[in-house]
């Protein structure tokens, strides 16, 4: 939540109700994320009477500094001219967006925090460009494929995240948001919208995807240079590509790795791990998607000091009749490992830290006897993503 913003709710009169922070609710709430806004729920009592939002018709809201959804069928305010010391909203999972009042919205000119995460937007309106105040966007799980060009007007904007699997196109003169420190999943098509990444010096967690079917070579130099340039700040890195394996150059090539990346997803085609891999001392975190690798890979990835989390998806290693085998001695740290339509096997004294081993196979075992240890498993819901 952003520094400053209130989370008291004042209490409830028969008569009107000034509040600071409001969390409006009506049905059974889904599944909430880990949030930047936590805002007390507002229970009008019986005297009140109740609009679509839960709210009291007559609530005087001029004074609210927060205002956050739960559920799927709850409107958020039509008209925001008299709330215009919001500092935070978040309308995460409302289905309502048809009452989204875009014009006045833009009024907020103290708006800090703004989550439309998984709600049914399709895009966004210029006028996003007059929150100069802004520092936290959330468009994630919407249908929202172009960032406007507005957006670059955001100079205090800090987080931005957004886009499905295939990222967001985003509009050239990125680079002025000079405090970006998560940016993603980013849509790049050529060497310009890489190089303005490039500038983005700050970065801490970068995502970018790559739709093109075959990379240039300017392009994979470009790649190559991007890393470099941010590997003293980068800390997470996604990375997809949904065609051939002509990424692997450009990681190969990389001048100067950033080394110090603590949690790293890649999705493309690579055959064998960059050699920098074996260096990433502080990687706690590695998801794999489609790298094809070979068994040998294995013994790269067991030797990382701090890894706690590997995720072993789709076709992350060459599709044959052999286990993935996890011998004794590595992995000293790792706690967590799943792994996605593959066999494998332990060896005695292998994964001596292990407490959860997820597996997607047609059948799996509710538990695994690893080291006389009962390790627990689970099996994807029908549904489930694989890549998160």
């Amino acid at each position: 939540m952003p520094a400053g913003s209130p989370t008291e709710s004042a209490s409830c009169s028969s008569g009107s109700t000034s509040t600071d922070s409001i969390g409006c609710f009506r049905g059974r709430p889904g599944p909430r994320r880990g949030r930047g806004v936590v805002s007390p729920r507002f229970i009008p009592d019986k005297n009140h009477k109740v609009g679509g939002s839960g709210l009291a018709s007559n609530t005087d809201l001029s004074h609210l500094r927060s205002f956050t959804v739960f559920g799927e069928d709850v409107p958020p305010p039509k008209d925001y001219r008299k709330q215009r010391l919001l500092r935070a909203i978040d309308l995460e999972g409302c289905r309502e967006t048809d009452h989204f009042h875009r014009k006045s919205f833009s009024k907020l000119f103290l708006l800090m925090y703004l989550s439309l995460r998984n709600t049914e937007l399709f895009e966004l309106p210029d006028s996003i460009g007059d929150l100069q105040n802004l520092e936290f966007f959330d468009i994630r799980e919407t249908n929202i494929r172009k960032l406007p060009n507005s957006i670059v007007k955001l100079r205090k904007l800090v987080y931005l995240l957004g886009g499905s699997l295939t990222g967001f196109k985003f509009p050239k003169g990125i680079r002025k948001l000079k405090r970006l420190a998560t940016f993603g999943t980013a849509r790049t098509r050529n060497v310009h919208s890489l190089q303005e990444i490039g500038e983005l010096v700050h970065v801490q967690k970068l995502a970018i995807s790559f739709c093109c079917s075959d990379l240039s070579l300017r392009m994979l130099e470009e790649i190559s240079a991007l890393l470099s340039k941010v590997n003293d700040s980068l800390r997470s890195l996604k990375i997809l590509h949904w065609a051939d394996r002509s990424l692997k150059k450009a990681l190969d090539e990389v001048a100067s790795p950033p080394l110090l990346l603590c949690k790293l997803m890649i999705r493309c085609r690579l055959y064998e791990l960059p050699p920098w891999f074996a260096s990433l001392k502080h990687g706690i975190k590695i998801s794999l998607f489609f790298t094809r690798l070979q068994l040998e890979d294995l013994q790269v990835m067991r030797n990382l000091p701090a890894l706690v989390y590997l995720k072993l998806g789709y076709e992350s290693f060459v599709n044959n009749d052999e286990d993935l085998v996890f011998d004794r001695g590595g992995f000293a740290q790792l706690k967590f490992l799943e792994i996605i339509e593959r066999n494998v096997s332990f060896k005695e004294g292998a994964v001596r830290s292990l407490e959860i081993f997820k597996i997607d196979l047609p059948t799996t075992p509710r538990s695994l006897l690893v080291n006389g240890k009962n390790i627990r498993t689970s099996a994807w819901a029908k549904g489930g993503s694989h890549y998160n």
